[in-house]
């Protein structure tokens, strides 16, 4: 588990800065669930970006996080019963700028589309179908012209 590994990290005499990252990530995944956990690693990023090339003995600021982060483990949860937001949101940005748009919806088609992950497309669609914008598209009619977009969002 996540817990045996992070006391696996402050057992050991020394350590490489991409064991720590990996460990760092998975907690990072799991503490997505619970975002003021994230606030626990500061020390340790510090030890990844000075001890990237070799192996260090642990500092004790990093041994001290890695326990804390050991400790919360049990206590990071989230309800799965919440609501889902009918409030969808979209953003994307370029070298030239950024754009955001926002869309209600009725809690089953949030629901739906939430369920859907992007990447899927290349494994559960044939690749004519693979085209995300034109599928988006079938469901936000008003977002295909990007003038278009803009009227709406200033309505």
């Amino acid at each position: 588990t996540v817990g045996q590994a992070i006391l696996c990290m402050c057992s050991d005499s020394t350590v490489s800065s991409e064991q720590l990252e990996v460990i760092v990530g998975h907690f990072i995944f799991i503490g997505l669930l619970c975002r003021q956990s994230l606030s626990i690693p500061r020390a340790i990023y510090t030890f990844i970006r000075e001890c990237s090339v070799k192996r260090c003995a642990v500092w004790p600021s990093v041994k001290r996080e890695l326990l804390t982060m050991c400790g919360i483990l049990p206590l990071i949860s989230a309800p799965l019963t919440r609501h889902t937001n009918p409030d969808i949101i979209a953003h994307d940005a370029s070298s030239t700028g950024w754009g955001i748009v926002r869309t209600r919806a009725t809690e089953d088609q949030a629901l739906g589309w939430s369920q859907w992950s992007e990447l899927w497309r290349f494994k559960r669609l044939s690749p004519k179908d693979w085209a995300p914008r034109r599928r988006a598209f079938k469901y936000f009619p008003e977002f295909v012209d990007s003038w278009k977009s803009l009227d709406v969002v200033n309505d």
